[in-house]
């Protein structure tokens, strides 16, 4: 694989338990039934969304998640028990996440890709510099990595332009601390391990947090809160800060707000970047 780090892991089934309350506290354990349609409609390859750029393993990997997804919905409504069943699925596969891309990863990890709207991220007559939008299943990022999960395999990937993920800053009084996260997701409030966002897939919602270290955890919200969170978001004046946040390419836009920090019980600054999405 290259400059890749690849680590192989053992191939494993996802499996269904239920909690048989009448009789004890045993768990069945059932295989999840395959599904026969891709995630949005027709594909040559099964699980991959309409109209994308998508291999047959890519494809399975979305269908696993899609019964995942499909299975907690229909079986399981205990938010802390759909916790655990996709915490334990993001530390075997990951979860899917988007970021900017080039043709180039089509020989190295093969995200799942759509062309980008955008007009500066298609240059005409330079295929090699297009700008993508892709999709990996990912575990982990830090500030020179991303891990993933491809092909029965966790690959650490360094931070380059075949893998860009937005920058988010979480102001302190006198610093920052930083983290890479999925394009064009903000999160709803903020802890002393990092921040949290809601996220949602085929109508069901779950929490991610982006902790320090860089490990990607799921969480159980609590959804009564979620309007008191929204309250807390101030749009703020990037000018006013000590430093000025700076965005580069293709992240060119700089947001600055207030989101409320669930650990001090106050608002707190962040700086969101984002490119270009007309």
């Amino acid at each position: 694989m290259g400059r890749y780090l690849v680590l192989f892991m053992l191939s494993t089934t996802i499996i269904w338990a239920n909690t048989n309350k009448k009789e004890n506290s045993d768990l069945e354990i059932h295989l999840l039934p395959q599904e026969t349609k891709g995630l949005d409609g027709d594909h040559i390859f099964t699980g991959c969304p309409e109209n994308s750029e998508c291999d047959q393993i890519m494809g399975l990997q979305f269908q696993r998640w899609q019964n995942l997804l499909r299975n907690l919905q229909a079986k399981e409504k205990d938010p802390k028990k759909q916790t655990q069943f996709l915490q334990g699925f993001l530390d075997l596969y990951g979860v899917p996440a988007e970021f900017y891309t080039n043709l180039r990863t089509t020989k190295s990890f093969k995200p799942m890709y759509y062309n980008s709207p955008c007009r500066d991220h298609n240059p005409k007559g330079k295929p090699l510099e297009r700008i993508l939008r892709g999709t990996s299943f990912i575990k982990k990022t830090t500030a020179t990595s991303v891990t993933i999960w491809r092909d029965q395999a966790t690959i650490e990937i360094p931070v380059s332009d075949e893998i860009r993920l937005a920058k988010l800053d979480i102001i302190n009084d006198d610093s920052s601390l930083s983290y890479l996260v999925p394009l064009e997701e903000e999160p709803i409030f903020v802890t002393k391990d990092g921040p949290v966002f809601l996220r949602e897939d085929d109508g069901l919602f779950y929490g991610l947090q982006i902790q320090n270290s860089g490990d990607w955890k799921i969480i159980t919200l609590n959804f009564t809160n979620l309007s008191f969170y929204e309250s807390k978001k101030n749009l703020l004046d990037c000018n006013k800060y000590k430093t000025r946040p700076t965005a580069s390419a293709p992240f060119e836009t700089i947001i600055c707000k207030e989101v409320w920090d669930d650990s001090l019980k106050k608002n707190r600054p962040i700086v969101l970047r984002r490119g270009c999405s007309f």
